[in-house]
């Protein structure tokens, strides 16, 4: 779709244990996102099962383009930035015309 996103977001770093995974879980309101980048569609490699693909490698999240290359230069860069080392929790949404159609929350270390 023409106006359609991934938009890969970050929370604050988990400080509250197991307790505050479950809270986040249970209650998807709670995530407040701390830094996002969004990737437009049309740039993202699809798999031969339409699936999209986005590599997030060392921390920077970067756009695969079909032919293999990454849609990034020195002055395009998209990089979720971490706080420090520790759990935080992710979001990521499909959305269509500024409007949320799909998401879910997970969790990186």
């Amino acid at each position: 779709m023409k106006n359609s996103v991934i938009r890969v977001s970050i929370g604050a770093r988990v400080t509250g244990g197991d307790q505050e995974v479950r809270d986040l879980i249970s209650n998807p309101s709670l995530f407040v996102a701390t830094d996002s980048v969004d990737f437009a569609t049309q740039s993202l490699l699809r798999k031969q099962d339409g699936q999209f693909e986005i590599a997030a490698l060392t921390g920077d999240l970067s756009v695969v383009m079909g032919n293999g290359l990454t849609s990034e230069s020195q002055n395009d860069l998209k990089k979720i930035e971490f706080s420090g080392p520790g759990i935080y929790p992710i979001r990521i949404e499909s959305l269509i015309n500024k409007v949320v159609r799909a998401n879910v929350t997970s969790f990186v270390n």
